[in-house]
Formats: C-alpha cells, structure tokens, sequence
C-alpha cells in the first residue's frame, strides 16, 4: 500500500492502512509481508526562516501545478481526473504550509524536528517503506542537493 503525506491527516492515512491490514489478512497473508509505502514532501533547512520560504513555495508549487493538471485533464467544466480527490485537493489548498507542517503532512523542518516528524509517522502508521520528494519550487540542482545531504546526514544519519 502506499500513502501520500500531503494528501490526509495522520489518522487519515492510518485508517485507510488499517482497512490495508485487515483486508490483507482476511485474504489470508502473512502479516509480515505486509508493506506500507510512505510519500513524504521532504526539506532538511538550515532555519526556521529557510524552511517556511522553501515550505510555502515547495507546496504552493505543488497544489498549483496539480491544479493546473486538473484543468488540462478535464478540458473544462467541474471534471475531475480523480472525482474522490476533489475535496482532498480543495482541503490542501486551504492549508497554509505551517498547518500542514503541524499535521505532519510534510516533513520540512530543521534537522531535530524532521528526526521527531519522521519517527512520529513511523510509530503512528507503521510504515515499511519511505521515499521522499526532494524537489521543489524554486530550488535549482545545487540546492536539491545540498538539501538532500543535510537529509541523510543530519536526520536520517543523526
């Protein structure tokens, strides 16, 4: 199974997991070959400062560009490539990036609070498996990078 941080709230993603489970096991498999893939929208910054301006433009970004698919993919009118997702998207364009980094549907944040971010979604959820989206508005090759290193070094490394 795989969840999409930005998309739901903690206790959304763990319900939709629990369902996981119990449909998995119903079927009757081993409970270890269970698998949880975890999406993360993810910045290691070097301040309080850093991480809010590269947290607003990486999701702004985001929320923009799938709105903007949205649009191609419907060639006009209320369609929606995804009709289940439509109140999804709506509530994520009303977060500002502090709410969504309060409710842990991003992981941005200077090194000690990715640590506690991350070790909350791992405990919470029980995820298996992570992979995290570096890449954000604004921020050339360089930068992704530098970004990528603090990551490993200093959160998941410390």
């Amino acid at each position: 199974m795989m969840v999409i941080g930005f998309l739901h709230d903690v206790a959304g993603h763990k319900e939709r997991i629990d369902l996981y489970r119990q449909a998995y096991r119903a079927a009757g498999h081993p409970p270890e070959h269970e698998r949880v893939l975890g999406a993360w929208h993810a910045y290691a910054g070097t301040s309080a400062d850093d991480v809010r301006a590269v947290g607003t433009r990486a999701m702004d970004g985001y929320s923009g560009a799938a709105s903007y698919a949205q649009e191609l993919a419907g060639a006009g009118g209320d369609f929606h490539a995804y009709p289940a997702h439509a109140p999804v998207l709506e509530v994520n364009r009303q977060l500002s990036f502090e709410e969504r980094q309060a409710r842990s549907r991003v992981i941005m944040g200077e090194p000690s609070a990715c640590r506690e971010t991350l070790a909350y979604l791992q405990e919470a959820l029980g995820l298996t498996d992570l992979i995290f989206n570096f890449a954000h508005v604004g921020m050339d090759g360089d930068a992704i990078l530098r970004s990528m290193d603090r990551f490993a070094t200093r959160v998941l490394g410390g």
